[in-house]
């Protein structure tokens, strides 16, 4: 049932798309200005370094807790059993 629903759907979407009834749409409103200053970029590429600087941030704190971790079983190692 649900499959037929959804060729059905498909094939409607086919038929207007040839007929030309669906009107391709360009940028509107925000998405229009942003294009038009090359500003989407600038937007891109600042979400860019924020994804970039939060994956350094995670990978310098999983280095010093290795290290930490790395330095309690040293000294784990190192201590005289029952002290």
């Amino acid at each position: 049932m649900l499959i037929q629903t959804v060729q059905d759907t498909v094939s409607s979407v086919r038929t207007l798309e040839s007929e030309g009834q669906i009107a391709q749409q360009g940028p509107v409103g925000v998405e229009r200005f942003m294009l038009q200053q090359d500003k989407l970029y600038v937007v891109a590429a600042v979400v860019l370094l924020i994804w970039l600087g939060i994956a350094a941030y995670l990978i310098a704190n999983d280095r010093r807790i290795a290290r930490l971790e790395r330095a309690l079983d040293a000294r784990d190692r190192a201590a005289p059993p029952g002290a």
